[in-house]
């Protein structure tokens, strides 16, 4: 689960708040983080950040400009390659980068994160079953 904050350029509603789900699993995001030491105090600093793809056109309505990065749970191979600090060969992540439902997402809106009490009846985005990543295919082959 994973809750989003989406600030709007419509003057009406300053602010969505969605709660993200992928159906009958768990979810994992695709991100980079980096180590170092900070320059002034020395202190050890870890930072992160979600990687963002292209918004498709079933995500308009929860944020036009991107999505985050969803990883294929299914493929441990895959997972396996992304979490290994050793790893540099990258191409088989290139197909991650192109946006697609590669799993029933379900979305509900929130009141307050406080809460995350839903404001609205919850929806599904269906899996675009063209766009999907083989399971089981990873960078192994």
């Amino acid at each position: 689960m994973c809750g989003r904050y989406n600030v709007t350029d419509s003057p009406e509603v300053r602010q969505l708040l969605e709660v993200l789900e992928l159906q009958d699993s768990a979810i994992a995001f695709g991100g980079v983080c980096q180590h170092y030491l900070h320059q002034e105090t020395g202190e050890s600093v870890y930072a992160a950040s979600i990687i963002t793809l292209p918004s498709l056109a079933q995500w308009q309505h929860i944020h036009p400009k991107s999505m985050p990065l969803i990883l294929p749970l299914a493929d441990t191979a895959l997972l396996d390659a992304w979490l290994d600090p050793q790893q540099t060969d990258t191409a088989g992540f290139a197909p991650l980068l192109e946006p697609a439902i590669r799993q029933t997402q379900k979305v509900t809106r929130i009141g307050r994160p406080s809460k995350w009490n839903a404001s609205g009846a919850a929806f599904l985005i269906e899996t675009e079953t063209r766009n999907r990543i083989e399971t089981g295919k990873g960078l192994s082959g």
